[in-house]
């Protein structure tokens, strides 16, 4: 609970502290509530689940095993259109929050380029995130650079930071 109430603090005090100082905007208050919230989970030294061991490899191409294609393809299409759904509600939160429109036909195809070439990589298909596109926003993001911005953070969490993330407490 210290723990969680010292981020909580750290995010809403820093937020603040941006509406009067604009340079503080310049580093988001979630990832400095974050970084301040583990520091004092490792300092202090606390017995609580972390988030463990992420690799630190790129997985390894798999390819599909139609053995099974008749008794899969209702479901992976139900699947496909439910992750299409939500992400073109996504789409119109974030329409909504910059002002902009955009396009259904791109973020379908897209969406499905995207589910297709991780599913070759044994990963599970996703759709858009609500939550982070709100976050995104409300840290000052105002294009679609901040979803390739966001990528590429996780990319240097996993080959760079991935020692240090491994201790996150959940």
């Amino acid at each position: 609970i210290q723990i969680a109430g010292l981020t909580f603090f750290t995010v809403v005090v820093w937020d603040l502290a941006g509406k009067k100082w604009s340079l503080l905007k310049s580093l988001p208050a979630p990832l400095l509530g974050l970084s301040l919230g583990t520091m004092a989970f490792r300092s202090a030294g606390f017995d609580l689940p972390t988030i463990g061991s992420i690799p630190k490899t790129i997985p390894h191409l798999v390819l599909p095993d139609f053995t099974y294609f008749q008794f899969m393809i209702g479901p992976a299409m139900a699947l496909a259109g439910l992750a299409l759904i939500d992400s073109l509600l996504t789409c119109l939160v974030g329409d909504h929050l910059n002002g902009e429109h955009h396009s259904s036909t791109r973020e379908a195809f897209g969406r499905g380029l995207t589910n297709t070439i991780a599913g070759l990589f044994g990963a599970l298909p996703t759709a858009t995130s609500t939550t982070i596109t709100v976050a995104n926003f409300r840290c000052g993001s105002k294009t679609v650079l901040s979803s390739v911005i966001h990528g590429l953070v996780l990319v240097a969490i996993i080959f760079v930071f991935g020692s240090i993330a491994e201790t996150i407490p959940l």
